[in-house]
């Protein structure tokens, strides 16, 4: 089973981050995914899952269209 993400800890580091930083974490986490997804597809076996990394993204993208 992969990691499951912690929302309350997702949403405090997303309150303290610049809309920059913001806009990075979004690309980082949509890169991420992408590569848990193809990794998992191959029989890889990954720690967080692709939908971790949406998670997070949305968290993030909540947070700089709140702003």
């Amino acid at each position: 089973m992969s990691a499951q993400l912690d929302w309350n800890s997702c949403r405090d580091r997303a309150s303290h981050m610049s809309r920059e930083e913001l806009i990075y974490a979004i690309s980082d986490c949509y890169s991420a995914a992408k590569s848990a997804r193809l990794m998992e597809a191959f029989g890889g076996k990954v720690l967080k899952s692709e939908g971790y990394y949406m998670d997070e993204l949305s968290v993030y993208r909540q947070e700089l269209n709140s702003r």
